[in-house]
């Protein structure tokens, strides 16, 4: 019996192709969009934000990938405890709609 590896999703990307895609997944994220007539743009965080429960928690993983990402890449320790804390911030933000009290 043999026995094959399985592949790998682990692409070895050079530094220039990692950042680019942060940052076009945070264009994505916070202004792929404009309403047309304005200068109003808006991303996929505000619409899956809409979601109720399940949009928050959505976008609180995509911010803590890209939270991995940085560092990965490098980032200074007291620039990921910050950006920890705002993902922590806007999570528990999102989430106070869901944790409310139900008046009877």
């Amino acid at each position: 019996m043999t026995h094959t590896a399985s592949p790998t999703f682990d692409i070895p990307y050079s530094l220039g192709d990692r950042v680019a895609r942060l940052d076009v997944l945070a264009a994505v994220l916070d202004t792929a969009f404009i309403i047309p007539g304005t200068n109003i743009r808006f991303g996929l965080d505000a619409l899956i934000g809409l979601l109720p429960g399940i949009g928050d928690a959505i976008t609180t993983a995509i911010s803590l990938f890209i939270v991995h990402e940085a560092h990965r890449l490098g980032a200074p320790k007291h620039v990921i405890v910050r950006m920890l804390g705002n993902v922590a911030l806007d999570g528990l933000i999102g989430a106070v709609p869901c944790s409310g009290t139900r008046s009877t």
